[in-house]
């Protein structure tokens, strides 16, 4: 099955790159300048204080465990939640945009590694399908 894959020309190898840079480019240039409303959601304030408590937790070395009663969110990985509040939770920042830039930048850094995946097939068209979809 795999043999019948034809490798793309030069030309398309150019092409390939040139959608999977401007990609990129793009998505970060729309996280940087959307990023007041990037990922605002109607349980933002519950992610936020999920985070908050799973800091909480290991600051006191693990005494304080009301993250694992928190709902049901200690199946959602508190290390995306965990990442924001410690930008902002002893500075002056708003909470809320730097968890919106910080989400919209992981989003960003997420394509490099589909791409990476992607490449992985026997045909490299996939990556950038795989890139463009996501």
């Amino acid at each position: 099955m795999l043999s019948n894959v034809v490798p793309p020309s030069p030309r398309e190898w150019r092409l390939i790159h040139w959608v999977l840079w401007a990609t990129l480019g793009l998505a970060l240039l729309a996280a940087v300048t959307t990023y007041d409303d990037y990922g605002a959601t109607f349980d933002e304030a519950i992610q936020a204080e999920y985070g908050e408590l799973a800091v909480d937790y290991f600051d006191s070395g693990g005494e304080d465990v009301r993250c694992n009663e928190f709902r049901d969110l200690r199946f959602y990985g508190p290390l995306i939640e965990m990442l924001p509040v410690l930008m902002y939770r002893d500075t002056d920042l708003n909470k809320y945009v730097v968890r919106h830039l910080l989400l919209g930048l992981l989003a960003v850094f997420m394509i490099p590694a589909i791409w990476l995946y992607g490449r992985q097939f026997a045909d490299p068209r996939v990556a950038a399908f795989a890139v463009l979809a996501v």
